[in-house]
């Protein structure tokens, strides 16, 4: 199973800002963001996903972000109940 990071420009300054999430920095339940996401950015992704403020999930799935940390945790929550 591939691994799925969120990340927000919200996040303090002091906290690690990953460009990009790889396997090994993920735990151990790992699952790809939804495949309705894949690919898309913005509104789109805002409207398919039903989450504000969404900026894009990678065609693979395996990362994906929003301007909020709330938006993330949402990200993160809908992701598991979808998949």
């Amino acid at each position: 199973m591939r691994g799925a990071c969120v990340h927000s420009a919200a996040l303090p300054a002091q906290w690690p800002q990953p460009k990009e999430c790889t396997l090994n920095t993920l735990l151990s339940a790992r699952r790809s963001l939804p495949a309705a996401w894949r690919g898309l950015r913005d509104a789109k992704l805002s409207e398919v996903s039903g989450i504000p403020g969404c900026t894009f999930v990678h065609a693979g799935g395996f990362i994906g972000g929003c301007d909020t940390l709330e938006g993330v945790a949402e990200m993160a929550r809908k992701a598991l109940e979808i998949e």
